[in-house]
């Protein structure tokens, strides 16, 4: 999966190359993604976080704005076989790196090899703490974590989470509560609305996002209907609940 953005360094892998060359570990490389002149993602292999250095680092600068962070943390464990152990390191590790930069920090999950073990993008709501799968030929997960903060974490809806291309087309629809998006470049589609149950959510934040194909909403069998993160209901439930 690869996200349209200009790194500064050009050859982004020479650079990790080099850098592992000159210091036999990875640990403190940087790379800098612009998405635009003020506006970047900066990506951080176990840089110092008060004295933790979690494997995965995303600092996100958004001009005048406060950084934000959100991190991953891989684990060889087989999780499916010891849940206790995914519990436990989902504390230390995921809940604690977030922690650590409250309230700027936004997410943080745990990226595993067992195959055997489904992904949870909301072992706590909404989507701060979860974990996923990830190797060579599995990277669904990746592509849902970058969807999801792009996306749902940083508001960034109008950025294609698939090619990371810029000029995306509203299609107009008939409703206030929901529009259609479709990237110009790959032709990606997604539907952004908004939870009808907005105004007794405990946390901020209304939108709501469902794609054609792997979505960390909770889906339901409606075309853009999804399970809002915050509060857990779908807008089919306004029917059932009699709103």
């Amino acid at each position: 999966m690869t996200l349209g953005f200009a790194p500064k360094q050009e050859a982004a892998l020479q650079k990790v190359l080099e850098y592992y060359k000159e210091n036999g570990t990875l640990r403190g490389f940087c790379i800098r993604l612009y998405v635009t002149a003020s506006c970047s993602i900066v990506i951080g292999s176990e840089v110092n976080i008060q004295g933790n250095f979690p494997d995965i680092g995303f600092a996100i600068e958004q001009g005048q704005k406060e950084k934000v962070y959100m991190f991953l943390d891989a684990k060889y464990k087989p999780y499916s076989r010891m849940r206790q152990q995914l519990e436990g390191d989902l504390i230390q590790s995921a809940k604690r790196y977030r922690e650590l930069m409250h309230p700027r920090g936004k997410a943080a999950f745990l990226v595993h090899a067992d195959a055997e073990l489904e992904n949870d993008f909301e072992e706590t709501k909404p989507h701060q703490y979860g974990y996923f799968l990830l190797k060579p030929g599995k990277e669904e997960g990746l592509s849902l974590f970058s969807k999801m903060m792009l996306h749902f974490h940083l508001g960034w809806e109008l950025i294609c989470p698939d090619c990371g291309n810029k000029e995306v087309s509203e299609i107009p629809t008939d409703h206030d509560f929901k529009k259609y998006c479709e990237c110009t470049s790959c032709q990606s589609f997604w539907v952004q609305s908004k939870c009808w149950n907005s105004n007794r959510h405990s946390m901020p934040g209304k939108k709501l996002y469902k794609y054609l194909h792997r979505n960390y909403h909770k889906p339901t069998e409606h075309d853009w209907d999804v399970h809002c993160p915050r509060c857990g209901v779908s807008f089919a439930d306004r029917y059932r609940l009699g709103k």
